[in-house]
């Protein structure tokens, strides 16, 4: 489920494992920087900013529906490697191909 800073799918947050959880490290870094630029902005700039800076968005080549920020897109292309030879595979997709 995307979170109030980015479209990606992947990207998540899941609040009982707390901010410092590994599964957690994308959002955290998000959210430092937008605890830093909130001092000196307005907080409807620093949201723009931060979606902004997130805006890259590739789609799954497999389902052609789930979105994908850079950093899960490259995860995804390494897993269609893996199991397919080619393209971008998200984490849905993986799993019908181990399942």
């Amino acid at each position: 489920m995307p979170t109030e800073f980015t479209k990606c799918d992947e990207c998540n947050y899941i609040r009982c494992l707390g901010i410092d959880h590994r599964l957690n490290k994308d959002y955290k870094d998000t959210k430092e920087a937008f605890d830093i630029l909130s001092i000196k902005l307005p907080l409807e700039l620093v949201y723009k900013i931060i979606l902004l800076s997130n805006s890259n968005i590739n789609i799954c080549n497999y389902c052609n529906k789930t979105k994908l920020c850079i950093n899960h897109y490259e995860r995804a292309i390494k897993y269609g490697n893996y199991y397919r030879g080619r393209g971008a595979m998200c984490d849905s997709c993986c799993w019908f191909e181990v399942s």
